[in-house]
């Protein structure tokens, strides 16, 4: 039968010897004794629905082999165009593998200077536009007064490189991806302000600022009152203060200081480029692993600052936290050198600059790791020691941080402080005991001297954060023992909340290393004989 001699075409054998795909052989077929191994299609239409899927199939695998056979499709960037003219069409010049090429130019493809594009291998032609980011090298650009091309500081190199796409709207100071061949930018990211620009809050007034009154009175005369009274500062002949050096303990208040800094020189001048006035980098931020880039980023925040005076007309202030860390002691061997040349860029541009156009603010923990050319008298004029808080200024900061702090129901905020402050510099609080030699009377050298006993307590090592923290702690617990007791309108912070607190911090103060705080607490006594140091594991009587 006709159907008998259908199905019998596609024998197993038949299959194998034509290297068909599975699914034919899937189909069914008759065994040698004639029966059938599998369901049979029973009409014609079941017949041509089977092979249409083995055709599908044979097909797929002929679009994969396909694939696999040809070559890939390389990315290029666009460097410029070139319109059609009699005697040649329209083309493109690309870079692709450090290579440049000249491709025709499709009529239907519309392609900008800077786009990345596919090239096919087999005619040379632009295939289309793709959406894929190049890798590249982050540059800043230097100088854009040229159409077509511009100045960029690449790893503290000057090069020019074609602005493709950007061309026209590139200005000095713009960060720039520029492509792996460093012939073109494909890329905008924005302004290096940005970079530097303070992210903090600096609306911080003096009033803010606990304590250090001397610090206080130092930068207002070196920053606010010039602009004040000019006319005075003229009849004596007397300019601006060039640098300053905040240095002391860490916690102490150098940063939020420099925030008030910043405040009043803003307000001063009626809030004019409050966006740049502040130029914040952290000494670590600006080293690299690259010659020149820390060289070409110093650069960059002078020219920034000289660009805001020029604009507003007073000088934006350059800060530079941790500046130990990167105006280190030449010669000191305790680095790679690499202060060798960072060391004299930034003296250059110090140098470059008139004191009426940036001030310099450097802040450090270790001022007798910096260059002694950095802070000599003529750079930086003003070095402010911002000293651990005593009790008066210490009263100060808790006011400050308790005055919107939810205290419990008849406790006043003056008890408060009262009860904080007696906490915190109680002599029951001590963590090392250091014993002294006696001082030998010289009217009577026969007599015995007894030793001395001197404390190191708890707020001798006191600073503004740990007054912070201090408070913060004190809420916490309030807080959550109001949770537990299911109290949901809040009882305050107590007394007891705060004397736990500092307890706590004393304990974990006995558990750390504090032989920072001990050099800087044994200043005093460097004129005695220190015959032992002994640390407290528990409060004295």
């Amino acid at each position: 039968m006709p159907h008998d001699r259908d199905n019998e075409f596609f024998s197993s054998d038949l299959l194998d010897r034509l290297g068909l795909p599975d699914i034919l052989k899937s189909m069914p077929k008759r065994s040698s004794e004639g029966t059938a191994t599998g369901p049979e299609p029973k009409t014609p239409e079941e017949w041509r629905d089977q092979l249409r899927r083995a055709q599908r199939t044979i097909l797929d695998q002929d679009e994969k082999l396909r694939r696999y056979e040809k070559h890939p499709i390389p990315y290029a960037c666009v460097l410029s165009l070139r319109e059609a003219t009699e005697a040649s069409p329209a083309s493109a010049v690309v870079i692709y593998d450090g290579r440049i090429y000249e491709v025709p130019l499709p009529a239907s493809v519309t392609v900008e200077r800077g786009d990345s594009v596919r090239v096919s291998r087999e005619t040379s032609q632009i295939i289309d536009i793709v959406d894929v980011p190049l890798p590249g090298k982050i540059c800043v650009v230097q100088n854009a007064e040229k159409n077509t091309l511009c100045e960029v500081d690449l790893a503290g190199t000057p090069q020019v490189v074609l602005s493709g796409k950007y061309a026209g709207n590139l200005e000095a100071g713009d960060r720039v991806i520029v492509d792996a061949t460093g012939s073109i930018i494909i890329g905008k990211i924005g302004r290096t302000e940005e970079r530097f620009q303070f992210s903090g809050t600096t609306n911080v007034s003096w009033d803010d600022v606990g304590g250090l009154e001397t610090a206080k009175r130092q930068l207002i005369e070196g920053i606010e009152l010039p602009y004040k009274y000019p006319g005075l500062y003229t009849f004596y002949n007397k300019g601006q203060t060039k640098g300053f050096l905040l240095y002391g303990p860490p916690g102490c208040g150098k940063t939020y200081i420099i925030k008030a800094v910043a405040t009043s020189l803003i307000k001063t001048h009626g809030g004019k480029g409050a966006e740049t006035a502040l130029i914040v980098i952290n000494g670590p931020e600006i080293l690299d692993k690259f010659v020149g880039n820390a060289e070409a980023t110093i650069r960059q925040l002078f020219y920034l600052a000289k660009k805001h005076h020029a604009k507003y007309g007073y000088p934006a202030i350059i800060v530079i936290d941790e500046a130990e860390s990167l105006l280190k002691k030449r010669g000191s061997g305790i680095s790679s050198d690499i202060e060798n040349t960072i060391v004299p860029m930034f003296l250059a541009q110090m140098d470059g600059v008139a004191s009426s156009n940036v001030i310099v603010m450097l802040a450090t923990n270790r001022p007798d790791m910096l260059d002694p050319a950095v802070v000599r008298d003529g750079r930086v004029d003003r070095k402010i020691k911002i000293e651990r808080p005593k009790q008066d200024a210490a009263r100060q900061i808790f006011r400050l941080n308790f005055k919107k702090t939810r205290l419990a129901e008849g406790l006043g905020i003056d008890d408060m402080i009262a009860h904080a402050t007696t906490e915190l510099y109680s002599k029951a609080r001590a963590l090392y005991r250091i014993r002294l030699a006696g001082i030998l009377d010289e009217a009577h050298p026969e007599k015995d001297v007894p030793d001395e006993f001197r404390d190191m307590l708890l707020g001798d090592i006191a600073s503004g954060a740990m007054i912070a923290g201090i408070v913060d702690k004190a809420i916490s617990l309030a807080l959550q023992r109001d949770i537990e007791t299911g109290n949901t309108s809040g009882t305050g912070v107590t007394k007891e909340d705060v004397t736990k607190t500092i307890t706590d911090l004393m304990q974990e103060n006995i558990d750390m290393s504090l032989d920072a705080e001990l050099r800087e607490f044994g200043q005093d006594l460097s004129d005695r004989v220190v015959r032992q140091v002994q640390k407290l594991r528990q409060a004295t009587a």
